[in-house]
């Protein structure tokens, strides 16, 4: 029987902008943080080292080169993880903290161990979403009919089902276009009406390329003609999407003509305000 507790499973490849400041902002929400790799930059490698070398009583660090796909990074996390709480965190999630007073994340993990689950139970919740900058955004308009599939809109609303119950049906898979838990419609449903963290999409123009292409790489599953996502951009993605050009040209010309010209600055009065880490941008004194 797992402690009770919450394990803090963070997947992360491309993430050395945001990766420090995740894992610090989660340090008091989860009693043990998991950091899962799966072909991730040296970089980013070496921090993930150094973070769990830096909190070795709560960080551990895993680099699994096999896992292809985002569920296996994750289910690799789940197959190490101590606790009967298991939150599926992404490495450019950063949540308020203690110094963030009533909004700090640590109000909810006290909610979660108060509950004694004895079915299966998803926490749904939803989270405000940063773009290209610590204080940028990208907001769908209503007469937007060419919206960005790829760059998260800055807050919708939707609560995903993000924290997780130890159960015997519990693991990760891919589901279509994505990837979660499945059976979760028989999951008992808790959903939370604030957010606690924020998403910080900070990357280079290549990597926010090869983000746009991920997805249908994944779901296409033909590993066998495309073992790598690059091997997937040559072959299909760059003729039918940008034809004629190289990989940076087409990186760029995504950036400019498609990206930049729906992001603005982030608005704290119509949203949320935003955690004391983000505003200070790489803090590590929020305690």
């Amino acid at each position: 029987m797992k402690k009770n507790g919450i394990t803090v499973i963070i997947s992360c490849q491309d993430d050395h902008k945001t990766l420090r400041d995740c894992v610090e902002s989660f340090l008091l929400f989860g009693d043990e943080l998991i950091i899962v790799t799966n072909r991730a930059t040296i970089e980013t490698s070496n921090l993930a080292k150094k973070l769990s070398i830096e909190y070795n009583s709560k960080v551990t660090y895993i680099d699994a080169p096999h896992a292809k796909d985002l569920y296996q990074n994750r289910q690799v996390g789940l197959n190490h993880a101590n606790y009967c709480w298991v939150m599926r965190c992404d490495a450019d999630y950063i949540a308020y903290e203690n110094c963030d007073g009533k909004n700090s994340i640590q109000y909810l993990r006290d909610y979660i161990l108060r509950l004694k689950p004895i079915w299966p139970t998803a926490i749904f919740i939803s989270k405000v979403s940063l773009s290209l900058g610590w204080d940028k955004m990208y907001e769908i308009e209503k007469d937007d009919i060419a919206q960005l599939k790829y760059i998260p809109s800055v807050y919708t609303g939707k609560k995903e089902a993000r924290i997780y119950s130890q159960n015997p049906f519990l693991c990760f898979r891919r589901l279509g276009r994505w990837e979660g838990v499945p059976w979760i419609k028989w999951y008992r449903k808790i959903r939370i009406n604030k957010p606690y963290w924020f998403e910080v999409t900070i990357r280079d123009s290549e990597a926010l390329l090869f983000r746009k292409a991920r997805t249908d790489w994944r779901q296409l599953g033909d590993f066998k003609n495309y073992p790598e996502l690059a091997d997937y951009i040559k072959n299909i993605f760059l003729p039918n999407e940008y034809p004629g050009l190289s990989i940076k040209s087409a990186a760029k010309k995504y950036i400019e003509d498609e990206v930049f010209p729906k992001i603005k600055p982030y608005d704290e009065k119509k949203y949320f305000p935003l955690p004391s880490r983000i505003k200070s941008k790489q803090s590590s004194k929020c305690e």
